[in-house]
């Protein structure tokens, strides 16, 4: 049995996960699927980092735990890895990035920051769903994630996108990565650019794929799939109900020797 640990995107929560989480027990593996500062029912924790929420997390995952993360998920993967490199024993990467916030990106997270400190997120999420799912997303999954963006305090967002603003820079960590390793990047995501690196990490353990948008919800996805990707040595799949972040399926035994395999 494995350990899968979810790490949610900005800006939901876990329960994000949950039909992955329902496919990934349903094989008979653990899901730890924590939530982030002030997401989910959890508390705020103003001034929280990416490293400092690594340590905690480290205290809560069992040592080679298949570690996904989304976006600012994928943030926090990195930092965990950095870290707590026992944690991990093989891990994805799905549309997200290595290097730090540039200046011109810190600039613009610190204004939205403080937007979402003084109007509230209504303003923020009308712009940033749709933008977030790529061209034409299915209404049901802008619906999905509009309502769960809707149920998390605006500060929670705003401490979350200073989080990700001050960042560690964990480009030079890629070299050095030898724990099977997929990263994962929707056609249509011109940000989550780790996908460049991708000739730095291990050869034999990392495997790119680039996905195509598709247009249903997660579990829609995971009919496509045909319970190709595989998780351990047990056939299922993790579905990434995230617009741009699904459609296509990864092909089992991608990431050699791995943990987990993912069916997007």
């Amino acid at each position: 049995m494995a350990t899968v640990v979810l790490l949610h995107p900005f800006p939901q929560d876990s329960s994000f996960w949950d039909e992955a989480a329902e496919v990934v027990r349903a094989a008979g593996h653990e899901v730890i699927a924590p939530n982030l500062p002030g997401f989910g029912g959890r508390a705020l924790e103003p001034g929280w980092t990416m490293a400092g929420e690594a340590e905690r997390l480290a205290g809560d995952i069992p040592a080679g735990s298949a570690v996904v993360g989304l976006s600012m998920g994928g943030y926090l993967a990195l930092a965990l890895l950095a870290a707590h490199p026992d944690r991990v024993g093989s891990l994805v990467l799905a549309d997200t990035r290595a290097s730090a916030e540039a200046p011109e990106g810190m600039a613009v997270r610190r204004d939205t920051a403080e937007a979402l400190r003084r109007d509230g997120s209504a303003a923020f999420l009308d712009g940033f769903v749709p933008r977030a799912l790529g061209p034409d997303p299915d209404p049901k999954v802008v619906a999905r994630l509009r309502a769960i963006a809707d149920r998390q305090p605006a500060e929670a967002m705003a401490d979350a996108t200073m989080a990700i603003a001050m960042r560690d820079d964990h480009t030079a960590l890629l070299p050095g990565i030898t724990v099977p390793t997929l990263l994962v990047v929707g056609e249509h995501d011109a940000v989550a650019c780790i996908v460049q690196n991708r000739r730095l990490i291990h050869p034999h353990d990392a495997y790119v794929r680039r996905i195509r948008c598709g247009d249903g919800d997660g579990g829609a996805c995971g009919d496509a799939c045909d319970g190709a990707g595989r998780v351990g040595t047990e056939p299922g799949h993790l579905p990434l109900s995230y617009g741009a972040q699904h459609g296509g399926c990864a092909h089992p035994g991608a990431c050699h020797g791995a943990l987990l395999g993912i069916c997007l």
